[in-house]
């Protein structure tokens, strides 16, 4: 018996080895990360969990949480708290300004050296480049706060000269800018699109011996303030897309560089349309600037609830890296686009699955038994999926195995314990709602008549809805509906309503705006109209904004995306999602994390600020595993992605192990019946003998 549990063991070592490249012997399963801006650090909790994964399995991932970098007061506070001992940094520009190895201004107002690391993630602001900004959209040449982050982002990362990098942020940015930036270069095709242009003059160069030196930005132009020019190529391929999330971006010149000099220059200083008609530059060719470290970009169009989460979150990121650093002939680009799109999960629940119910209390305290606390990966394991089915062939639960201590204080992985729920938080909601508090701000928000005498341009845009006059196509209603028409709230001057149903939440709906009564009664018509019943319908809709600037009829059991002052109502619940669901709806396990005094506002922005967990871990976790994944097909041409989906969906398991064990007890598919039988043996290509059970009919 000895013999065979060894000779066991043996087939499953070899098929361990054998189905993944060992990232250890290479020094791949180590990392070193830097986060700025990332709101709740969810990066961060992203490699806790799977270093705790990973630790399950007995392999043990180095992960070091080096810094990180936030300015506002309450974020540095949770940041802290979930965090003990890293260092952590007020202000990125001030980060960017220090050179290496020198000292910046710590959140505690001391003095502390800005480490480096192999990786560095952020997600610097986008209030300059959301969409909702309309006409008040700033560049990044403003210096705005979106524009001031960006740089001091890329001054840290020539600084410091991370490996790697991840950037984040929404689709409306200044992608193709921020590119030519990081890598050094300016497609003159991008400065005016067209040719021509009457503001190409704006960026200017001073001659700085025999070099010329950027010394006045451009907001039609992305070159760093100082760069050198360095000369000019050829310009690569323009690539354009069909689609509007995806601007026009340009291939690094393909041509060699031809240097330009000052030497014979005449004068101090020249604009960039003199500088052209000099040398003869055109449309197709590019400017190459000195920069520090040589990066490579490439930009990747990800959505949250194509990785489990039920939220439209469409986000872009850019993941940047040294040249060379992945090694000669790596198609870095493409190879990480495989990875996360590999890393691609069905979405399995729907928003309702992680709302607390209405009668929320603090779970029982624990006993003084110690006993192994539940893995992060189980933080939302009290969701209810959306079908459920009856079990077949279910492999068994993999051994639990307790947390690894934690390494260094920087590395707490032992401090992410399930942590109790504050008491009764949804109660807490309900009675502040109820307090003096919700009836002050009942009172100023829903005084006076907003559909007549304090009438504004919202007014008017609800009356626009209401009788079918512009929005989208097929964004405002097909039938026109009388002004005085409100089927769900029956709302009117002075705070007056009438609910259409008994289970909303009055209080809450008693401190909604006018504005945003109007527009759930706006919206259910709407979605009667397409057949949808918004009382049994799991919708949500967006009710702080404008009722032409949000979804009105998005998809059942998903919401909108989730933002630091969106207010997303759900009218077969009657109630809004709360700061702390927010956090479960970004993938972040809330319940494993130590929150504070925050309140629902605070905890909002945090989780309208932050990324979206499995988001920014596929991304991650795809950088981890280029490198093996790039072995494997120099190893093998043929290997595919789709070959471990279709093994570990056959039957095998991750890695190579066996997700049945010999002996166990299943039930085999015999044409359109079930019959009981037993694993008789593991095989080492992954099958598996079965005998049927004694009394099966014979198969």
């Amino acid at each position: 018996a000895r013999a065979a549990r060894a000779a066991r063991a043996a087939r499953a070592a070899r098929r361990w080895r054998g189905g993944r490249p060992d990232a250890r012997e290479h020094g791949e399963l180590r990392l070193s990360m830097a986060t700025a801006c990332s709101g709740t650090d969810a990066p961060v909790v992203a490699m806790r969990v799977a270093q705790e994964a990973l630790a399950r399995r007995g392999t043990f991932f180095e992960f070091d949480h080096v810094m990180s970098c936030e300015i506002e007061p309450y974020k540095q506070s949770f940041i802290a708290r979930n965090n003990p001992g890293v260092l952590l940094f007020n202000d990125i520009a001030e980060c960017g300004a220090t050179p290496r190895g020198k000292s910046a201004t710590t959140a505690y107002g001391g003095l502390a050296a800005v480490p480096s690391a192999s990786m560095i993630v952020a997600g610097t602001s986008c209030k300059d480049f959301s969409n909702l900004k309309g006409k008040d959209r700033k560049s990044i040449e403003a210096m705005g706060t979106s524009g001031e982050t960006f740089i001091g982002f890329v001054n840290l990362l020539f600084e410091q000269q991370h490996d790697v990098g991840i950037l984040e942020n929404v689709q409306g940015a200044e992608w193709d800018k921020m590119a030519y930036y990081i890598e050094g270069r300016l497609p003159l095709r991008s400065v005016a699109p067209g040719g021509g242009g009457a503001k190409v003059h704006e960026l200017r160069f001073e001659v700085a011996g025999d070099a010329f030196v950027v010394s006045e930005v451009s907001e039609f132009a992305a070159a760093r303030l100082g760069a050198r020019l360095l000369g000019f190529r050829e310009v690569g391929a323009r690539h354009q897309s069909t689609s509007k999330k995806k601007p026009p971006f340009f291939e690094p010149g393909g041509g060699a560089l031809t240097p330009i000099s000052s030497a014979q220059f005449r004068g101090s200083a020249v604009g960039l349309a003199s500088l052209c008609e000099r040398f003869g530059l055109g449309d197709d060719h590019e400017l190459c600037f000195a920069a520090p470290v040589a990066y490579r970009t490439t930009l990747a169009y990800l959505d949250a609830k194509e990785w489990g989460v039920p939220q439209t979150r469409a986000r872009k990121y850019m993941l940047l890296w040294k040249e060379g650093s992945f090694g000669e002939g790596v198609e870095v680009a493409r190879r990480w686009h495989e990875l996360c799109t590999h890393l691609r999960c069905p979405l399995k629940y729907n928003v309702d699955s992680f709302l607390l119910a209405d009668e929320n209390d603090a779970p029982p305290l624990p006993s003084t038994s110690p006993s192994p606390p539940p893995p992060l990966s189980s933080a939302l394991g009290q969701r209810r999926p959306l079908r459920r089915r009856p079990p077949r062939l279910l492999p068994p639960p993999p051994p639990r195995l307790p947390l690894l201590p934690a390494r260094t204080a920087r590395c707490p992985v032992a401090a992410l314990t399930p942590r109790p729920l504050p008491p009764q938080r949804v109660h807490r909601f309900r009675d502040a709602l109820r307090g003096p508090l919700g009836r002050l701000t009942a009172v100023s928000r829903q005084g006076g008549d907003w559909w007549g005498e304090q009438a504004n341009k919202d007014t008017q845009a609800n009356k626009d809805f209401r009788a079918c006059r512009g929005g989208k196509v097929g964004q405002f209603l097909k039938t026109p509906l009388a002004e005085l028409s409100r089927p769900y709230t029956n709302w009117g001057g002075q705070g007056q309503a009438s609910l259409a149903s008994h289970t909303w939440w009055s209080e809450l709906v008693s401190v909604l705006s006018q504005r945003q009564l109007d527009m759930i009664d706006c919206f259910g018509v709407k979605a009667a109209e397409l057949g949808l019943d918004p009382l049994h319908h799991s919708l949500w809709w967006n009710i702080s904004q404008n009722v032409g600037r949000t979804e009105n009829i998005p998809l059942p059991g998903i919401t909108g995306c989730i933002t630091p002052g969106g207010e997303h109502f759900g009218p077969h619940k009657g109630r809004s999602i709360l700061g702390y669901e927010k956090l479960l709806l970004s993938g972040i396990p809330a319940d494993k994390l130590l929150l504070g005094t925050e309140s629902e506002v605070q905890l909002s922005d945090l989780a309208g600020n932050a990324m979206v967990m499995p988001v920014v871990s596929a991304a991650i976790l795809a950088v981890l595993c280029l490198p093996a994944y790039a072995r494997k097909l120099a190893e093998d041409a043929k290997f595919s992605l789709a070959s471990l989906a279709s093994h570990e969906a056959g039957g095998g398991a991750r890695g190579g192990a066996a997700t049945f064990s010999e002996g166990q007890r299943v039930e085999l598919r015999c044409g359109e019946r079930w019959e009981p039988a037993n694993i008789a043996d593991v095989n080492e290509d992954g099958t598996y003998d079965v005998a049927l059970a004694a009394g099966a009919a014979d198969a």
